[in-house]
């Protein structure tokens, strides 16, 4: 099985929940975090332990080791994403897709 290393940018309500499922996959090898707010990003952090945890989700968008992107905040920092493979959600069936390229078009 190979493994991915993810990053989650937002960890609010469903964000949150989306870090701690990764870091309890099998098949994610690092976590890596994103929260604008200090307090919540802490409080993901010690449930998840991940490998990165900061208040600048360019940090996980410029790290060549994460794998996939898992975009839980406002399309607004979707321009500097772009090329970045990036899951969101609301998207059926999930799957890694490279939404920023086709919402800058």
């Amino acid at each position: 099985m190979r493994q991915i290393n993810v990053a989650v940018i937002g960890t609010g309500w469903c964000g949150g929940i989306r870090a701690v499922a990764s870091a309890a996959s099998p098949w994610v090898k690092e976590l890596h975090i994103a929260e604008i707010k200090e307090d919540r990003l802490k409080e993901v952090a010690a449930q998840t332990r991940p490998a990165t945890a900061t208040t600048d989700y360019r940090r996980l968008i410029e790290n060549p080791a994460i794998d996939a992107v898992i975009r839980m905040c406002d399309p607004s920092p979707c321009a500097s994403m772009r090329g970045t493979k990036v899951w969101t959600p609301l998207m059926t069936p999930p799957r890694f897709t490279d939404i920023c390229q086709s919402q800058s078009s």
